[in-house]
Formats: structure tokens, sequence, C-alpha cells
């Protein structure tokens, strides 16, 4: 009777064990396909990480915007000297190749500063300005459908831009 009890009382044995029998082979097989599988994983996450690290954040981002997704937290946005560029176009662009089979290329960009000031550099000049990283606060979409940026700044004691928080088109980023 009082075996009852304990049994009443949630104390009970502990499960029964069941064990399959199983072809060496199939499971050998097995194994090696599960081995197989997870190298694979492991070198796809490796290419995985190489593509974010070096993607066009920018294009990143919009493709993101569009699927719904949020990766990148982060851009670079371009400073002329102590002016964070807030747009730029191509104004001149000749290709063309002289009498001895040389080929040249005159590139002309207009940058627009955040002040408004604008200024014509050989696209070369351009290419070498410095980059910063921002954080992304929101993301939205324009009337034309252009990704607009809110963006702040990193807080640094003594810049001009520390902790600033500013708008900008994500085609003027990275």
């Amino acid at each position: 009777m009082e075996e009852q009890n304990n049994v009443t009382a949630g104390i009970t044995s502990p499960p029964e064990r069941k064990t399959v029998e199983v072809n060496k082979e199939a499971l050998d097989k097995i194994l090696k396909l599960v081995e197989t599988q997870k190298v694979q994983l492991e070198t796809q996450q490796q290419s995985i990480n190489m593509l974010v690290a070096t993607a066009d954040k920018g294009r990143m981002s919009r493709y993101q915007t569009a699927q719904g997704v949020d990766l990148v937290r982060t851009v670079k946005v371009s400073f002329l000297g102590n002016k964070m560029i807030v747009g730029w176009t191509t104004v001149k662009d000749d290709v063309y190749k002289d009498m001895g089979g040389v080929w040249h290329e005159i590139q002309i960009t207009e940058v627009v500063t955040d002040d408004g000031v604008k200024v014509e550099m050989p696209y070369s000049e351009f290419a070498k300005v410095r980059k910063e990283d921002v954080e992304i606060i929101s993301r939205a979409e324009d009337n034309k459908g252009h990704v607009i940026f809110k963006l702040r700044y990193p807080a640094r004691p003594g810049d001009v831009y520390s902790g600033k928080e500013f708008e900008l088109d994500a085609i003027f980023v990275n």
C-alpha cells in the first residue's frame, strides 16, 4: 500500500531506453553527409561575411529597405576638409583617344557641402576625400522613391558635427 502512495506522489521509474539497429554503412553515409554539409555551411558563412563586409552599404540599404530587412546600421559620409559633402554631380566626363593611340579622361565633379558651397574638382581628387562612419537612425522614401536616411554623427568632443542629426539621400553615402 505504501508503494502505491509513492507512485501517486509523482515518484516514477526512469523511462525505458529504446534502441534501434542500423546498418553500419548507412550510418557512416549519414555521418559523412552531416560532416560535408557542416563544412559547406561554414564556407558559405565565410563567403556571406566577406560579401557583407565589402558590399556598398548604400546599395545594401536600398535593398534592405525594399525587402523590409535591416542589417546595415552605419554608412560612410564624405568630407571635403572640415565640411560634410551632401551632394555631387559630374559636370564633365570627356574620354578621347589622342593621335598616339593613348586614351585620356577628363572628369570633373561638382561637390556640394552642407553649408551650400559648391566646389569643382577632378574626379581623382574627389575619390580620395575623407569618409567617416555615421549611424543610421531611420530610413524613409521621398515622393520620388529615393531612400532618405536620418543619420547621427558620432559624439566627439570639439567636433562641429558631434552628435548632430541630419538627413541625406542614400545616393550620397559611402
